[in-house]
């Protein structure tokens, strides 16, 4: 009763103990780790010379939260928990990571949400043929 038909990937979603984690990281922090991860995608996609000016609009829009003092001091159950966020969003397609950079920026980045619909949109004009 094996069904050998292909089927599409359910969406990868955070777990609680990654959600509760990347909650309790600083907004600087946040924007910081979405905005690497939403830059490989668009590399990793071969959007780049595309994407390239939306996507440093995004940036600098972004930017004001990550421009802040980041501190290295980490210990070790903070750079484990690192790895196990940073693995778990690389699963997650770009509109969901746009989400949580726009619920991230909030009213700290007001030129921010305008930002990132230009960019989604062109994502979306990207991959339509």
């Amino acid at each position: 009763s094996y069904c050998h038909l292909p089927h599409i990937k359910r969406p990868v979603h955070l777990d609680r103990q990654n959600r509760a984690y990347f909650d309790s990281l600083p907004p600087h922090r946040r924007v910081s780790l979405l905005m690497s991860l939403i830059r490989k995608k668009v590399t990793g996609a071969g959007l780049m010379d595309q994407m390239g000016h939306p996507l440093e609009d995004l940036d600098s829009a972004c930017g004001v939260l990550c421009n802040r003092e980041v501190s290295t001091s980490c210990h070790t159950t903070c750079k484990k928990n690192d790895r196990a966020l940073r693995a778990a969003l690389s699963g997650m397609a770009i509109r969901p990571l746009l989400t949580m950079l726009e619920r991230t920026v909030g009213l700290g980045a007001p030129d921010a949400a305008s930002a990132i619909e230009a960019f989604w949109n062109e994502c979306r004009a990207g991959f339509e043929p």
